[in-house]
């Protein structure tokens, strides 16, 4: 729950403004990623998959590339061995 606190999209619509850093928000997908590594969590997977194509939004996220590798490295880290 911690680590989805730190991710925009993982929050409810009345949390919008909210900020978080963004090497908070990689370090929360990335750490999403290795504690659900190998299993092959569905819905997980769904939620990286849809990070590492999502447009960034009116809040400016300066580190977008980074973003996108540490939820491509996740969703690599659930998968793993399935």
């Amino acid at each position: 729950r911690t680590c989805c606190v730190h991710i925009p999209s993982m929050l409810p619509a009345t949390f919008s403004d909210v900020e978080v850093s963004s090497p908070v928000q990689c370090s929360a997908v990335l750490s999403l990623g290795l504690l659900y590594a190998g299993s092959g969590h569905r819905m997980m997977t769904e939620l990286m998959v849809a990070e590492i194509g999502r447009k960034p939004s009116d809040r400016v996220l300066h580190d977008r590339e980074s973003y996108s590798l540490a939820a491509g490295f996740a969703l690599g880290c659930i998968c793993l061995g399935q």
